[in-house]
């Protein structure tokens, strides 16, 4: 097993990437414990675990069916029960309060930071998903800035995709997706695992353990 990071990176790397974690059917408190403890594999510092762990607890609720709105909420509670959440928290906030406004200007948006940190990214992508008419104009709008605009729009993403399904992504983008097959079928296999379709080490052949 892999030793745990002993570094201090809150780089936006982890909460980027955990967002599949929230298919698996758990409790809010285990899958937020079980999202920084994957995180912290890569980053050591308690902003850049426990934005993973936030964000995978919204997912999670999202895809019950609960509003984003409410998503946060379930995941406010389990950010605040941990040591070093503060700063993760603080950001949410002038998101949230951003957010309040309407749809923000591009510059505007940029109050929340530049998307280089987890917290950043994370306040960034909540502000244009919370704003968003719709997904197209939610994935421009954390795209247009002139930072770290990939992973904000890929948060974004996230958040608006769990929200709305796949059949909101604009036709145009997913035929100039390279890699879509690969990518639609590695999505499938997600989701046959974590809805109990399908094992990995019965039925995926394709994912060899080594």
């Amino acid at each position: 097993m892999p030793a745990i990071a002993n570094n201090t990176s809150k780089g936006c790397g982890a909460v980027m990437r955990i967002a599949p974690l929230g298919l698996f059917k758990q409790d809010d408190g285990v899958l937020f414990r079980h999202a920084v403890g994957i995180a912290r594999l890569t980053h050591g510092h308690p902003t850049g675990f426990l934005t993973a762990g936030y964000l995978a607890v919204v997912v999670a609720t999202l895809l019950r069916g609960q509003t984003l709105e409410i998503g946060l909420e379930h995941a406010d509670v389990q950010l605040d029960q941990h040591e070093g959440h503060n700063e993760a928290a603080r950001a949410l906030r002038a998101a949230r309060a951003l957010a309040a406004g309407g749809r923000p200007r591009p510059k505007e948006l940029e109050t929340l930071g530049a998307g280089w940190v987890a917290e950043e990214a994370l306040a960034i992508a909540v502000c244009c998903a919370l704003t968003a008419a719709n997904f197209a104009d939610g994935i421009i709008l954390a795209a247009n800035n002139s930072h770290n605009s990939s992973t904000t729009a890929a948060i974004t993403g996230s958040l608006l995709g769990t929200q709305f399904g796949n059949g909101v992504i604009p036709t145009g983008w997913l035929n100039k997706l390279e890699l879509r097959d690969e990518i639609t079928q590695v999505a499938n296999d997600i989701y046959e695992v974590t809805s109990g379709v399908a094992s990995i080490g019965a039925d995926l052949t394709r994912y060899p353990p080594n």
